[in-house]
């Protein structure tokens, strides 16, 4: 079974607004509005998602409600780690966090993109930093979304 692809980036949803207006709520009802790292969470699909963060609690919380949903989960506490298990393994998504120990999940994000085998992983950032420059400088790099904890 072929894994249906991510979410559509917001591009595509504004112009799909624009050609369809009657299907857009009232700008101000924004309950209904999804952001792109939720929408892959609930797909019907199971994806394989590597976490990391040098935090056990966000790796057993993260796991836990990935897991509930369908999706095979495993974690790791480092940057250098991750870098070890993607040589090993494909994984359909990545979510990092931003400050962890020898590789940070900027320069982890940098090395993704920049290798042909894991550039077109999407890379989601949950991180306790609601800086709008690491919020712009991670989507620079590549990243899909950047969601603070």
């Amino acid at each position: 079974m072929d894994t249906p692809p991510l979410p559509r980036d917001s591009n595509e949803d504004q112009a799909s607004a624009e050609a369809h207006p009657e299907n857009m709520s009232s700008s101000a009802d924004t309950s209904s509005r999804r952001d792109p790292a939720a929408d892959w969470i609930c797909v019907a699909a199971a994806r394989t998602v590597l976490v990391v963060d040098d935090n056990d609690r966000h790796l057993d919380i993260l796991s836990t409600i990935l897991s509930s949903v369908g999706h095979d989960v495993e974690t790791c506490g480092s940057g250098a780690e991750a870098l070890r298990r993607l040589d090993m393994r494909h994984y359909d998504v990545v979510v990092l966090d931003l400050v962890m120990p020898e590789v940070s999940g900027l320069d982890l994000c940098r090395r993704l993109k920049a290798d042909a085998r894991t550039s077109g992983i999407p890379i989601i950032f949950l991180t306790a930093h609601d800086d709008v420059d690491l919020k712009v400088h991670s989507l620079d790099l590549g990243a899909t979304d950047y969601v603070t904890k």
